[in-house]
């Protein structure tokens, strides 16, 4: 999932616009685990890439974790999407071992 725009107009069959413009969103399954190598206990939605035109890019990187949005657990693009708001959001990451608080504004 792309997130993008508030519109949540669809980019292509397998995209779907959002919130967060330039960021692609996949939950975490075996294969994802496996090639992000990604331990066991991390539960939350992958940033598989971010678009270099992104505003977001200088914030988030590939390989990031999403475990918390705003205080809440996010094992799901679509749960992930539902708690961001239009402000502050502040956002708990795992990312190379270690875990750490983000602050997105949109």
């Amino acid at each position: 999932m792309v997130l993008g725009s508030l519109s949540g107009s669809v980019a292509s069959a397998d995209l779907e616009q959002g919130i967060l413009d330039g960021v692609l969103l996949q939950m975490i399954d075996k294969g994802i685990r496996k090639e992000f190598s990604l331990p066991d206990e991390i539960d939350g939605v992958l940033i598989s890439d971010v678009l270099p035109e992104s505003q977001y890019a200088d914030i988030i990187a590939r390989g990031m974790v999403i475990l918390e949005v705003n205080g809440a657990a996010v094992t799901a693009t679509e749960a992930l999407e539902a708690q961001l708001l239009v402000g502050k959001n502040h956002l708990y990451i795992w990312h190379k071992g270690m875990n750490h608080f983000i602050v997105l504004k949109i």
